[in-house]
């Protein structure tokens, strides 16, 4: 069974967050390459909040450990984070091509 990870993250300033999201798109295929899925959702001025799905649990607390790394060397200044993991047991996707950011 697949396994999820939703983080939250607060970001001391919206350019903050601004850099933050600059750097996932142009990295995250590289830092997390057993990643299903990664979605991220801008929640405000200065939060966002990513959904990342793997193969197995193992998989995903690999990729924490890349994640924890990540957080304090990437550009941007956080002031929160929280987690939230568990199986996936819902999914549905209509083609990537359908969805526009």
């Amino acid at each position: 069974m697949s396994f999820a990870r939703i983080n939250m993250v607060e970001f001391d300033t919206e350019e903050d967050l601004k850099l933050r999201q600059k750097y996932l798109a142009e990295k995250t295929k590289e830092l997390f390459p057993d990643a299903e899925l990664i979605a991220g959702v801008r929640t405000g001025d200065k939060s966002f909040m990513t959904i990342s799905v793997y193969p197995t649990e193992d998989m995903a607390e690999a990729a924490k450990k890349a994640r924890d790394s990540m957080l304090h060397s990437a550009p941007g200044v956080l002031t929160d984070i929280l987690s939230l993991e568990g199986d996936l047991t819902l999914f549905n996707m209509k083609q990537p091509t359908a969805v526009e950011l």
